[in-house]
């Protein structure tokens, strides 16, 4: 017949072990939930240096085509031709 300390020593066998493979899923997940932060991290700072470059070229694109409608207005008497 089982006795009640052989059942104890089997539970607490079992809630031990599964103790060590939770510890391990735990140190996992956090680990995962890190990587994901950097990947975050990463991607703003990927869009952050894309929409200041559109930014930048935008800015020399209108000045570029203000320069050369003013050059084209002095060249030609003030009006295009």
């Amino acid at each position: 017949m089982i006795n009640r300390n052989d059942i104890s020593e089997v539970i607490n066998e079992v809630l031990e072990s599964r103790r060590g493979i939770e510890a391990e899923l735990h140190v996992a997940h956090h680990r995962w939930i890190e990587e994901r932060i950097a990947a975050e991290k990463e991607r703003r700072e990927m869009y952050k240096k894309i929409r200041d470059t559109v930014i930048q070229w935008s800015v020399v694109g209108l000045l570029t085509t203000a320069a050369a409608y003013m050059g084209l207005s002095v060249h030609s008497g003030g009006q295009l031709k």
